[in-house]
């Protein structure tokens, strides 16, 4: 059971560059995964071929290589919404960022959120993490 704050007030500004520098991370983690899926794919085939050239051929040859996954859009949707508020503050700005702190508008989080968009630890951070690992790694072949 979780106890103490269950929401938390924030500039916008500061969790938009917040959310800007998380997504950087992820995109740079996300292409070095890339980089080794490929690299490491190649290598796995090369192998694959060799041993099926020194066989029989009576057995089939499959390959499953799931390449690594991006969260990019995650990022970039929440930037976006935050940004649309930012632009439309006047009029259609969401209710919850209507609020300021010396003319900064704020928004309200709530907990889950604030674990995504400021700790950046989404549900799918430990899997996904743990895959960019055995790809770079090249643990996944």
């Amino acid at each position: 059971m979780e106890t103490g704050l269950s929401k938390i007030t924030v500039g916008v500004k500061p969790l938009i560059e917040k959310l800007k520098e998380n997504k950087s991370q992820h995109v740079e983690l996300y292409e070095e995964a890339c980089k080794a899926f490929k690299k490491n794919s190649v290598k796995y085939i090369e192998r694959k071929i060799k041993e099926f050239e020194n066989s029989d051929g009576t057995e089939g040859l499959r390959f499953n290589l799931a390449a690594p996954t991006s969260y990019e859009s995650e990022y970039t949707e929440i930037i976006g919404m935050l940004e649309f508020s930012l632009a439309t503050a006047g009029e259609y700005a969401f209710a919850a960022a209507r609020a300021t702190n010396n003319g900064q508008p704020m928004i309200e989080l709530t907990r889950e959120e604030f674990r995504n968009y400021v700790q950046d630890d989404w549900g799918w951070k430990q899997q996904w993490s743990m895959s960019v690992s055995g790809y770079v790694n090249n643990t996944q072949f």
